[in-house]
């Protein structure tokens, strides 16, 4: 299959296996990696956290994140981050967070604050900084197969036409 240009392409993914996954490291997830629009999360020493239309994940036990990716066999990307994110900075960020919204607050916002790229409007800008600044150390892949070539390139109105469906559900 050819990469499309409308792809985010991702080189060097490992897939996922229990040897190669630390929960206690740094990681910035992508779920639904092949969908438009992606879905962010953080974690750090086994706590999960995004912001989502019904609300937001607080410290989620990672084994319990990667049963449901697991189960729901959800394309998801781990960018495992080279230096640890303290738990505290994240707790500090989503506590003054409490959902996503169509209004223009998406689950890229708490993300890019830990991360320390306000630039960014999308995923696609956060990782070409995170990679600028060498922050990333590798990509772990679940449920990722040949077939998948990155990212899907999207307009930020995706997003919130996104966020709105989910709101009017």
């Amino acid at each position: 299959m050819e990469l499309l240009m409308t792809d985010y392409h991702i080189g060097d993914i490992v897939l996922s296996s229990s040897d190669n996954f630390d929960s206690e490291l740094s990681y910035l997830w992508v779920w639904h990696a092949d969908k438009i629009p992606p879905h962010i999360g953080i974690s750090t020493k086994n706590n999960y956290f995004s912001l989502k239309a019904s609300g937001k994940d607080e410290a989620l036990e990672i084994g319990w994140v990667l049963r449901l990716i697991e189960r729901k066999k959800i394309v998801t990307l781990a960018f495992q981050m080279k230096d640890s994110i303290l738990l505290s900075t994240i707790k500090d960020v989503f506590a003054n967070e409490s959902k996503a919204e169509s209004n223009g607050k998406t689950c890229l916002g708490p993300v890019k604050e830990i991360l320390g790229v306000r630039s960014a409007v999308k995923i696609h800008d956060l990782l070409d900084t995170l990679y600028e600044r060498k922050e990333i150390e590798q990509v772990i892949g679940f449920n990722v197969d040949d077939s998948f070539k990155g990212i899907p390139m999207y307009e930020l109105e995706e997003i919130f036409d996104r966020l709105k469906k989910l709101e009017d559900v």
